[in-house]
């Protein structure tokens, strides 16, 4: 007989990052000469999560279907 999942499980995760402790952090390490273990120049995120991610999810996300306008006017309102 094929189990049913639990509707009623209750699901415990873990308390979000605060955000201003996060960011303090990165400029106190920066006085250290420390990076994060990103880079704060956006136009190297797309090509980094690539890499992070499944074929499938980066054609999803990255990839543009036709002409690729939305792509284009997405990157370019990110611009401003």
């Amino acid at each position: 007989m094929p189990s049913t999942p639990n509707k009623n499980r209750i699901v415990r995760r873990a308390p979000a990052p605060n955000p201003v402790q996060y960011e303090t952090s990165i400029y106190q390490n920066g006085l250290r000469y420390e990076s994060p273990p990103f880079t704060f120049h956006s136009n190297e995120w797309e090509s980094q999560a690539a890499k992070a991610m499944s074929a499938n999810s980066a054609g999803y996300a990255i990839g543009d279907a036709g002409s690729g306008e939305t792509a284009k006017k997405n990157v370019d309102a990110f611009k401003r």
